[in-house]
């Protein structure tokens, strides 16, 4: 099935998305507002906020939660007229990015609530629905989750078993298991994806259910043990026979996709953010720890190794914060599908923030490997964001899945958009695009719809456009500040983060197209694979 090109709505709108990617808010007068809160924030979790403590104990206080929603941070996202605060989602993701720099565990909290836990009953939900329970979820009265994963469907949605079915009673009543919901054992309210066989005539479909955690038949579990974010909480939710009212659906019976898929945008956008602020304060760590540390009687920060890791973080973290960026701008001012660059933002900063704080650690030394030191929970939080909101792998699947089934591609030239200064790396821009375009020309004239059997190639072939976009968005960003004539006192070493950022990105264009086109290294991969099964089977 042919789709719309993802690159459509950037190439006719490349200019006003270059300008509002100089901002993380959607107007001025959001702008002061998110400074506000911003600062109220960091006085907040200066005082009364302790990392360390909250990940020893391996449960949220609850005067953390109280204080936050005396703050409204559980309202971000909750139109003013259901006594939110009515933020954009760039604006709320910023919230989200701030909080994660002093707990992944808190930000977790609040962007799960915030997203996932919210956005079906923003977007979806009847008037009726809305008027009962944003306003308690505004202030934080009534915390929010959102249960989709099961035993058996992680990320294959067509793997959910828990049923929804018409009761004799006129209610529907929900059998089924959901298991890592996160925000689980904190909240009243969860939005439940469950599938509905014959409801509103449909023979096969799913749908949105709103549960309250008082129905009788719902259970939630006990809180997991994990490797990271501790503190959050994880838990199972088991339905058994919970009858609810029809009303209760959000959106339309047994057309919940579209729901789900938005939900899950935001959700993935959300966790970004929280990729972004956990980047950003270990990379903060970082460059103290180089210029404080000696060694060789010289401050470690002076030697070629330690200063490429430094420009490396620090240009992926431009990178990082441009993309992210990118797709709130398009949720906010075009209302557009944000599935395929939010996957890209959360593959992008789930694995960057990753990187970024393995290397921290490096440069600590093994002091970085002591819990006191407070970089090893850092690590231990951003494991687990390359798995939800969507295995990368999964993600990276469906990113080459989409780009092989576009129909009408929107040929456009960057470099003819950009000042002077940009040219040569929006030329190189250019012309890794035109590559990418070629071998996805390539992979569909070979292997024709088989080609979504070749998973490894399809890999490399969203390697690729990952770079691409990253690109994309860091040149749109800059350009607008250059050309407005107003750039910021970084300019010159914005100029050089992006010129850093294109050559790494050129690199992973050039691997991603290789891997993409070069079936013999699957067929190497699927024979020792395939000797190494076999011996499990013997």
């Amino acid at each position: 099935m042919a789709t719309v090109d993802p690159f459509a709505i950037i190439a006719s709108n490349a200019a006003a998305l270059g300008t509002a990617l100089t901002s993380a808010a959607a107007t001025a007068d959001e702008s002061e507002m998110l400074q506000i809160i911003l600062e109220a924030i960091r006085r907040w979790t200066e005082q009364s906020v302790d990392d360390a403590a909250i990940d020893a104990a391996g449960r949220m206080p609850r005067e953390v939660v109280a204080q936050a929603a005396e703050l409204g941070l559980f309202g971000l996202t909750i139109p003013e007229a259901y006594g939110g605060a009515g933020f954009s989602m760039s604006a709320a993701c910023r919230v989200i990015e701030e909080v994660a720099t002093a707990d992944r565990s808190v930000a977790t909290c609040i962007g799960l609530h915030c997203g996932l836990g919210l956005r079906g009953l923003i977007r979806y939900a009847s008037e009726d629905l809305k008027r009962h329970y944003l306003p308690d979820m505004a202030t934080g009265k009534l915390l929010g989750a959102f249960a989709a994963t099961e035993p058996n469907a992680g990320s294959h949605i067509a793997g959910v078993s828990t049923t929804g079915t018409e009761g004799a009673d006129g209610k529907l009543h929900v059998t089924g298991q959901k298991i890592y919901v996160t925000n689980g054992g904190l909240a009243q309210v969860f939005t439940v994806v469950a599938k509905t066989p014959g409801l509103a005539g449909a023979r096969h479909g799913w749908s949105v259910f709103l549960f309250e955690k008082s129905d009788a038949g719902l259970v939630v579990g006990a809180e997991e043990h994990k490797l990271g974010i501790k503190a959050s909480s994880t838990t199972t939710l088991d339905l058994d026979d919970v009858a609810l009212d029809p009303s209760r659906i959000v959106g339309e019976p047994s057309k919940g996709l579209e729901a789900f898929h938005e939900i899950l945008s935001w959700g993935r956008t959300m966790m970004s953010a929280g990729c972004l602020g956990t980047a950003r304060v270990a990379y903060d760590r970082a460059v103290e720890q180089v210029m404080l540390r000696e060694q060789f009687n010289r401050p470690i920060g002076e030697f070629g190794q330690v200063r490429q890791k430094i420009a490396t973080m620090r240009a992926t973290l431009y990178g990082m914060e441009s993309v992210q960026r990118l797709v709130t701008k398009l949720q906010d001012l075009y209302d557009a599908d944000i599935s395929w660059v939010s996957s890209i933002a959360k593959i992008y900063n789930s694995e960057g923030a990753w990187n970024i704080v393995d290397d921290v650690l490096q440069l600590f030394g093994g002091s970085g490997f002591i819990e006191e030191t407070g970089i090893a929970r850092i690590l231990r939080d951003s494991r687990i964001t390359r798995i939800f909101e969507g295995a990368n792998e999964v993600l990276r699947f469906n990113l080459a899945s989409v780009a092989l089934t576009v129909k009408d591609r929107t040929p456009w030239s960057l470099e003819a958009l950009v000042v002077d200064a940009l040219k040569a790396d929006a030329r190189r821009y250019d012309d890794a695009s035109a590559r990418i375009e070629a071998s996805i020309t390539a992979l569909k004239k070979r292997y024709g719809f088989r080609v979504f059997d070749h998973q490894v190639l399809l890999a490399g072939l969203a390697n690729a456009l990952i770079a691409r976009v990253v690109m994309l968005a860091s040149l749109l960003r800059l350009n607008a500040e250059l050309d407005s004539g107003v750039a910021p006192a970084t300019g010159k070493q914005d100029l050089r983060l992006v010129t850093y950022l294109c050559h790494d990105g050129m690199r992973q264009i050039e691997a991603g197209i290789q891997q993409a086109t070069w079936d013999e290294e699957e067929q190497l991969i699927n024979a020792i694979s395939s000797f190494e099964y076999d011996g499990v089977k013997s």
